[in-house]
């Protein structure tokens, strides 16, 4: 079964382009597969949540195949069409079994919900089976994506099994798993993902993540009052992304988040409308010519898309620098990039992948780096000479002659 991908558009305020941007930097699929590879086993996040990732998962037998975001169903820039970290992994509409596993490392003994987000092809089946494994024995075995299953519905639709938006049968992303209870014990488990035959007609298997939690009051409230697609809220890059400010001036100097959502990073959604339990960024106080340590920030910043890095200097004179890491495999933070600031704003944008493609990068650079991309592309038919054009995307930087070229 073939469908077509959702309809294009611009999420106001979001830099949406730096998927593009991120492409020709990085393979983000490849480098998710040596990072599933190099760890050995996934460990929860500083939130407690153990978000599985399914192009970390690793393929035990033919089929699966970890792939990037826009190759799957629903792709596009706005309402329900994200993949978290901008990857996932699919099996065909039909094949012989195929089996994924990934090591985790379950923190504390509890009844945990196995949640699925995965793409469920109104009218179609997208059968697999979800398997949690513990000292040799299935705390869980479970089919998910059958028609019949009840699902979690974005646009407070609530618990469904199927349906069709009145505009169409596009962005389909649910979560499936509300009352999948594994009860587990501290210590190694395997999350295992099986695909087989399944009923007609049949729709690929894409699973964007599995994530694994004790909180059952906060499903059940999300479930019950968030607007677009439930859960999704709960979403970050908690335990990836790190900030280090140095100080290089003669006088302290205050960083602090200027963001939309009271935190430091710009949300994925031009509406700002997910349930966001985002910590508070504490403002740093730096004193002359001294740096702090590592302070954790991928709990602010979303995985569904791209976006500004919003930090505010405060000082006189200015004269900082800003150095981020990111958390490896081994559980060390690599330095992946310093950005010298004497202004007040110092506009930053990051990839809602940033654990693969390892860069934050200037907003400018995101412009730069779209207008190569679309130089690269052949020309084809005849320039409209008559239509015009209209197109919104970056505020002008003043005293810029490259930016405002």
């Amino acid at each position: 079964m073939k469908l077509p991908l959702c309809f294009l558009g611009l999420a106001a305020g979001v830099l949406t382009t730096l998927s593009i941007a991120a492409a020709q930097s990085a393979d983000p699929v490849a480098a998710a597969q040596a990072l599933g590879k190099a760890r050995p086993a996934l460990v929860a996040q500083p939130d407690g949540l153990l978000v599985c990732e399914g192009e970390e998962f690793q393929v035990r037998s033919p089929g699966w195949l970890a792939r990037p975001y826009g190759t799957n169903y629903y792709a596009a820039t706005l309402a329900n069409t994200f993949l978290s970290r901008q990857a996932y992994l699919g099996a065909p509409e039909q094949g012989e079994r195929t089996v994924a596993e990934l090591a985790v490392e379950v923190p504390a003994s509890g009844k945990y919900l196995a949640l699925v987000r995965y793409e469920a092809a109104y009218r179609f089946e997208t059968q697999f089976r979800l398997q949690i494994e513990q000292n040799g024995k299935l705390a869980l075995d479970r089919l998910y994506g059958a028609r019949s299953n009840l699902k979690i519905w974005a646009f407070k639709e609530k618990l469904k099994t199927e349906l069709k938006w009145a505009w169409g049968a596009g962005e389909s992303v649910v979560w499936e798993g509300h009352d999948a209870l594994a009860t587990l014990q501290p210590g190694r488990a395997i999350i295992r993902l099986i695909a087989d035959q399944q009923p007609e007609p049949a729709a690929k298997r894409n699973i964007d993540l599995v994530m694994l939690t004790t909180r059952l009051d906060e499903v059940a409230e999300r479930i019950e009052k968030e607007n677009y697609l439930p859960l999704d809220g709960m979403l970050t890059q908690s335990g990836d992304l790190y900030l280090k400010v140095h100080n290089q001036s003669a006088a302290p100097v205050t960083i602090s988040a200027a963001g939309n959502v009271g935190g430091i990073g710009t949300d994925h959604s031009p509406y700002w409308v997910h349930l966001r339990k985002w910590p508070k960024f504490e403002p740093l106080v730096v004193p002359p010519g001294k740096a702090t340590d590592w302070v954790e920030i991928g709990s602010q910043i979303d995985t569904l898309s791209d976006g500004q890095l919003n930090l505010a200097a405060a000082g006189e004179p200015l004269n900082y620098r800003y150095e981020f890491g990111l958390r490896n495999a081994a559980g060390q933070i690599d330095s992946i990039g310093t950005f010298a600031g004497a202004v007040p704003r110092l506009p930053l944008a990051y990839f809602g992948g940033t654990r693969y493609v390892r860069r934050v990068v200037h907003q400018a650079d995101v412009l730069y780096e779209l207008l190569a991309y679309l130089k690269q592309q052949p020309v084809v038919g005849k320039a409209p000479v008559r239509t015009p054009i209209y197109g919104y995307t970056f505020e002008p930087l003043a005293g810029d002659a490259k930016h405002a070229a």
